[in-house]
């Protein structure tokens, strides 16, 4: 275990070229993390096989409608394991890859904040330096995930999200930042607060490629915003040409700079009265082109050009990065949703609520597009997922937390028996009935101008009572009641898979394989390895376009080289893979079968982690080891 310091520092670091690149640097940022079984982290090399291994991934049940066993990759999956090793299963295991790989469209990360506190269901208190590389090395893995107009959303609170957004931008490129949305969690101040109540938590949103659009909200425009009726009857409102504020400045868009001529004969600049330089929206060869479509109006300060922005052109707005409680929910409402699903179990502390999920799902992905969560929890991203028609994978490490919660939610999904969260759709319809002509905004004004008269007394006897009686009018005519619309019934399923068992072993230092690495589990092992797709047809073991895999579990000699290249059809070459090797075999399978080839294990595959390591990175960590001399 490598001894920690507790430094981080912010270098800039100077490449080739004349621009150098800011970085956040860290304790062993060039090494990686491993998991520990019981709990924490230990740091080791790059290409160390234990990080590096492609896992089996194995089937454990199925709750609902899922596929069958051989198009297991399309149903929703809940993943028992830890996350490296199953987003490395799912983007290298041939059947996971070809549907997960450049397809995920919306990942979310609701990882652990590192925020020093001892939670009940996390070990939360990470040193800095391991918190990032953690996280790092998880950005990574989705960045490969991820579809070409996929995002990754990571959410965090205060305490490491400064440093994030710097490994984000590291990890994506800083042009694929899109936003640091701020969640207003809680709906009152804690008024034992020592210094600031933290209001908010923050999710940086990364797009995999420049130009992501997110999904807009619909909308109804308000009718009060457009007035003008235009000769075909539609409503309209009168939008100015020329723009400013810190990006419209006359020095940074030059191309939208130039004069117009207004219909008296005026020149008009992008001016304020009061002097301030903006710019034009369109530059002018557009404004040529469509100059028709420009009104001139005089608004107390000369003939101007405006535009005319349609009512049924503006029923959508962009998402934006304040979230109010009143619209996603906030941190109780996450908490009493878990409650009202486990009454007699121990909440989590940072439960999300369903709508806050509801909407990040929508704003990034469509119906039948795949949301991964690779610190599922108590299952919040998978639920809402499934409720609205989405894909979705999720991964959670703790057998305990799977078993109380994720499971026991995902599984009430499925059979309509979770009622809550996004489940239904709460809101007040109308009981009362009023006249066509009268709008409920008519009705409450008159009802507050009568409250206020009957209030002040001035009114007596009969008239009084007939006042009396227009209130209750206007009251019944406003009554409302709460509606509760169902909108999930029940559906769908999911599988359930376990990260399998390494396939190695450690003795005295020496590894080897483990034992119960043998027969087909050892040709499905080796195959997951080397981008085989496994499939038994004696005696080969997979397949990777035209080169067959054979796994033998015992020794190799020219003999058996000549029996399995007598099995090929033509034009196929052949990777063997043997617990024992005769040298010989090895030269003589290489002059018989050009691009063929026979080596040991687990030597061959251990330095064959190293060997991807060092031309991925362009270091070299373990020295000039030679291949053939490896295996």
């Amino acid at each position: 275990m490598v001894a920690l310091e507790k430094r981080l520092i912010v270098n800039v670091v100077e490449y080739e070229g004349p621009k150098g690149r800011l970085e956040l640097t860290w304790t062993n940022k060039h090494m990686r993390l491993l998991s520990k079984l019981g709990g924490g982290y230990e740091w080791t090399t790059p290409g160390d096989y234990r990080t590096s291994e492609v896992r089996l991934l194995h089937d454990v049940e199925t709750v609902g409608k899922v596929h069958g066993k051989n198009d297991r990759a399309q149903d929703n999956l809940l993943i028992r394991g830890d996350a490296l090793h199953a987003l490395t299963a799912l983007g290298n295991l041939p059947e996971f890859s070809k549907e997960y790989t450049g397809k995920v469209k919306l990942a979310y990360l609701d990882p652990p904040f590192n925020t020093g506190q001892a939670f009940t269901h996390y070990e939360d208190a990470l040193e800095h330096s391991v918190w990032l590389t953690m996280m790092r090395d998880r950005l990574r893995q989705i960045k490969d995930l991820l579809a070409p107009d996929g995002s990754v959303w990571l959410h965090l609170d205060h305490v490491e999200v400064h440093r994030a957004r710097v490994v984000m931008d590291e990890v994506f490129g800083p042009g694929n930042f899109v936003g640091d949305i701020s969640w207003e969690k809680v709906y009152s101040p804690r008024m034992d607060a020592k210094q600031f109540s933290i209001s908010q938590d923050s999710i940086l949103v990364y797009s995999k490629s420049p130009g992501w659009r997110p999904n807009p909200f619909v909308i109804a425009p308000n009718p009060e915003q457009f007035r003008h009726i235009d000769d075909e009857g539609r409503p309209y409102r009168s939008d100015p040409l020329r723009k400013w504020g810190k990006n419209s400045a006359r020095a940074d868009r030059q191309n939208l700079w130039y004069g117009i001529e207004a219909p008296n004969g005026e020149t008009v600049w992008p001016i304020k009265p009061n002097g301030t330089e903006g710019n034009w929206r369109w530059q002018e060869s557009t404004y040529l082109e469509r100059k028709d479509e420009v009104d001139w109006l005089d608004k107390g300060n000369g003939l101007q050009p405006y535009l005319r922005q349609y009512a049924d052109e503006s029923t959508t707005r962009p998402p934006e990065t304040l979230w109010r409680t009143a619209d996603v929910g906030h941190s109780q409402e996450g908490k009493a949703e878990i409650k009202k699903l486990f009454p007699t179990g121990n909440a989590f502390d940072t439960p999300k609520p369903e709508r806050l999920m509801e909407r990040i799902i929508y704003i990034g992905s469509d119906a039948g597009d795949i949301v991964l969560d690779c610190f599922a929890g108590s299952g919040t991203t998978a639920a809402v997922a499934h409720k609205m028609g989405r894909r979705w994978v999720t991964v959670e490490w703790e057998a305990a937390t799977i078993e109380r919660f994720t499971m026991p939610r995902l599984t009430r999904v499925v059979d309509g028996t979770d009622r809550g969260g996004v489940s239904t759709a709460s809101f007040r319809e109308a009981v009362g009935v009023l006249p066509d002509s009268v709008t409920p905004q008519n009705a409450y004004d008159a009802l507050r101008a009568l409250n206020a008269v009957v209030a002040s007394g001035s009114i007596e006897g009969t008239a009084s009572d007939a006042f009396k009686a227009t209130l209750k009018v206007f009251r019944d005519s406003l009554k409302t009641q709460m509606v509760a619309e169902d909108r999930w019934g029940g559906g769908g399923g999911f599988r359930v898979l376990d990260v399998g068992p390494s396939m190695f072993t450690v003795d005295d230092d020496d590894v080897y394989l483990s034992r119960w690495a043998v027969g087909d589990q050892l040709g499905e092992a080796v195959a997951a390895q080397f981008d085989f797709t496994f499939e038994v047809t004696p005696p080969f073991a997979g397949r990777r376009g035209d080169v067959r895999l054979a796994v033998v579990d015992g020794f190799v000699n020219q003999e058996f080289v000549d029996y399995l290249l007598s099995s090929l059809d033509p034009g196929e070459l052949i990777e063997i893979y043997a617990t024992g090797v005769d040298p010989d075999a090895q030269t003589y399978i290489k002059q018989a079968l050009r691009g063929s080839r026979l080596v040991k294990i687990p030597a061959s595959i251990i330095s064959s982690y190293r060997r991807a390591n060092r031309r991925s990175s362009g270091l070299n960590w373990f020295g000039d080891h030679n291949s053939e001399e490896s295996e």
